[in-house]
């Protein structure tokens, strides 16, 4: 008798990436607030890269044993941007989401953007708060007036992008700050990106 595999694959609809960098203390609660959150209808994977982490990072991310996750370990140090690099060459979500291991979403990010989400939009951002050890800092997004603004407005972590609009992270060198995330580069200019 054979038998027929009847698993139905459902494509991604977001990929969230984590670089992730001596992270242990952190990690797990970058990645459950992914998995935690309030009902939605998207299909996601979260791929973590390891930048050749120290410490126990990548033994908390094994034990989450998680099927959305995947950890890709890499073997040689190459910085923030090339980590995402890396997730971007292997994410196959229709929107990109990235997450800094030490990071965390609030937990009805996805029901909101599920909400909003509409035809002809490459980009939603969404609000952020910094929290430092004496303060907090609230990035609130009420409206964009200048499509050109588009960068002015927090990190790469505060945006859902769609996947083929974004190009590899642009990493730049200096005599001072080596192997450094400076920003990402976008596949057309900021106004037509925004269209």
């Amino acid at each position: 008798m054979v038998q027929q595999d009847h698993t139905i694959t459902k494509s991604i609809d977001i990929s969230i990436i984590i670089p992730m960098y001596n992270a242990e203390q952190y990690i797990s609660r970058a990645i459950a607030s992914v998995i935690n959150q309030q009902a939605h209808n998207f299909n996601y994977e979260i791929i973590v890269i390891d930048d050749v982490s120290t410490d126990g990072s990548c033994k908390v991310v094994k034990a989450l044993n998680n099927p959305h996750i995947k950890l890709i370990e890499l073997t040689h140090n190459g910085g923030t941007a090339n980590a995402r690099n890396q997730g971007l060459k292997i994410a196959t979500g229709r929107w990109l989401q990235f997450l800094d291991s030490d990071d965390f979403i609030c937990n009805d990010l996805y029901a909101k953007f599920e909400k909003k989400i509409s035809l002809g939009f490459n980009c939603y951002l969404f609000s952020v708060i910094y929290e430092f050890s004496n303060y907090n800092l609230k990035q609130t997004i009420t409206h964009i007036a200048d499509k050109r603004a588009f960068g002015h407005y927090g990190s790469v972590c505060n945006k859902f992008i769609k996947r083929e609009k974004c190009l590899l992270f642009k990493q730049e060198f200096s005599s001072v700050i080596r192997n450094q995330n400076r920003g990402y580069i976008l596949s057309e200019s900021i106004a037509e990106f925004l269209q």
